[in-house]
């Protein structure tokens, strides 16, 4: 409504949050569409520091090569090394670009200052990220991800295929991604292109890693 202390989020649908320090990031997805722009209003990263916000979109960080891959922020966690991890996605219409790592400079509000590193299917499970878990004991990041919807013709306005899905493990000593779905006995739908559905994970104290699916091998829609 534009009121402080709110009127600092990147978009109302809020899909994650982390506390770091003295730090609250939250990220929104794109729900508002624009008719005149021909582009989504709101969605991204914002972060409030206790007296300030900052957001991030695709637009005020170097565009969608660069900076923030996609307007959606649909999953958070820190790093091993005071890093963000920024996962993408957007479960209504199954985009996203991954996930971004973010290291801000000496000012969390600098967004000039920012360093970013992007992580993308096919070395994750999906570009349509669900939930990024760290292991800094075992130096591994976790990620999980729906099915994404690969981007069509633009100029005949086609739709894409619908592929990926599951989980991806990162060893961050060597930076080799290894995945984990059907093919490695993650059971959740899978069908054709779709490799898996997984929603949701957790790394537990003893390292044993959780991972939420959607359905099983045998659903069949």
């Amino acid at each position: 409504n534009g009121r402080a202390p709110w009127a600092g989020l990147a978009g109302d649908n809020v899909m994650a949050a982390l506390v770091a320090g003295d730090r609250v990031w939250i990220g929104s997805t794109e729900s508002t569409w624009d008719q005149a722009a021909g582009r989504y209003s709101d969605g991204g990263l914002a972060v409030f520091d206790g007296e300030s916000w900052t957001a991030r979109t695709p637009a005020n960080t170097g565009g969608p090569a660069k900076g923030l891959g996609s307007g959606s922020v649909s999953a958070l966690a820190g790093g091993c090394s005071g890093e963000l991890w920024v996962g993408t996605g957007n479960g209504w219409d199954y985009w996203g670009a991954g996930v971004d790592v973010l290291r801000p400079g000496a000012s969390v509000h600098d967004r000039a200052a920012d360093t970013w590193a992007r992580h993308s299917y096919p070395r994750l499970a999906s570009n349509s990220t669900t939930g990024i878990a760290m292991d800094c004991d075992a130096g591994r990041a976790w990620v999980t991800g729906e099915h994404h919807v690969t981007r069509g013709n633009p100029s005949t306005g086609g739709g894409g295929d619908r592929v990926g899905g599951g989980v991806a493990e990162l060893d961050l000593a060597s930076g080799t991604w290894t995945r984990h779905g059907k093919a490695e006995g993650f059971d959740s739908y899978s069908r054709d292109y779709i490799t898996g559905e997984a929603t949701s994970l957790a790394v537990a104290p003893d390292g044993t890693v959780w991972v939420g699916g959607y359905g099983t091998r045998e659903l069949t829609t």
